[in-house]
């Protein structure tokens, strides 16, 4: 059955949406029957590290020992991507550029990305095993979820050598996943669709419409859109608030309200189908789904 708490968290066009995605679905049946589903998760900021706090540090310190400040802001913008990309996004930026020329009386080149990046991947694993600790409510979530059999993928920002360290340390501490896909895997990273076909590929379901990718930023929901895939965001304990769970709870009321209320819109904003507070969420809006595909 399904309760008005169970779609509290879609909004906006979020059921049109839906909907076109359930008849899609439906009429895709007949050429998959007996196909398994898939839950795709980001990692830092989704699956652990509260706040995705390890790729901050470790692209902030880079760009230090280079001279330029950047702001913890631009530094998540454009979180998600491949680190890489990343890079060059951030070396993009006016305030950057305008450092950087400042600095060294020219802008920062192709060969400053490849310099500043080899840089990040020699520290980054070593941070990320750092931030490898499960946000609240996964465990609990993953567990609940390979119960209902789904199959359960990641993607990620991160390169395969941090991501082969950081999954050793988050499966010492119960976080683990059937297929991992990361983004100097691919062509293309984030937000294209790359990754999440290949975590398909490995998980051996299809179509995309029996997908379901879920992360906290706007470039998680931007490569599930890419791919046909559900779109869920989620807000505590990732990127786009950029605290910790309690970090967050100790803020005054108002304050608290706002920068929710400010990171759920950028999630909806980027094509969500729905944006949930946290993990825990997850399996309770995958039975609405599972209602309204069956007609209950």
């Amino acid at each position: 059955m399904v309760t008005a708490r169970d779609t509290e968290h879609v909004g906006g066009d979020g059921w049109a949406r839906i909907l076109h995605r359930l008849w899609g679905e439906h009429r895709e049946m007949s050429q998959t029957a007996g196909a398994r589903h898939a839950v795709v998760f980001d990692w830092a900021g989704t699956l652990v590290d509260e706040g995705s706090a390890a790729p901050i540090e470790a692209l902030a310190a880079v760009f230090s020992q280079e001279g330029i400040v950047v702001s913890e802001t631009d530094l998540r913008s454009p979180m998600g991507r491949l680190k890489r990309d990343h890079i060059r996004d951030v070396l993009a930026m006016p305030d950057i550029q305008a450092q950087w020329m400042a600095a060294r009386d020219r802008p920062p080149s192709l060969s400053d990305v490849d310099r500043l990046n080899d840089s990040l991947e020699a520290i980054m694993p070593d941070i990320a095993v750092t931030r490898a600790k499960p946000l609240p409510k996964v465990l609990d979530a993953l567990e609940e979820l390979r119960r209902h059999g789904y199959k359960l993928g990641s993607t990620t920002g991160y390169t395969r050598r941090t991501l082969d360290a950081l999954r050793i340390a988050a499966a010492a501490l119960g976080v683990e996943v059937d297929a991992a896909a990361a983004s100097d895997e691919v062509a293309q990273g984030r937000p294209h669709p790359w990754m999440i076909y290949k975590a398909m590929e490995q998980l051996g379901v299809y179509p995309p419409s029996r997908v379901i990718k879920v992360g906290d930023t706007p470039m998680d929901i931007q490569e599930a859109r890419n791919a046909g895939c559900w779109a869920v965001g989620v807000v505590f304990g990732g990127n786009e608030l950029g605290l910790s769970c309690d970090a967050i709870h100790a803020l005054p009321p108002v304050e608290r309200r706002v920068r929710v209320d400010q990171a759920r819109r950028r999630l909806w904003d980027a094509g969500a189908d729905a944006v949930l507070d946290d993990m825990g969420q997850l399996p309770a809006w995958l039975r609405t789904i599972g209602d309204r595909r069956h007609g209950r």
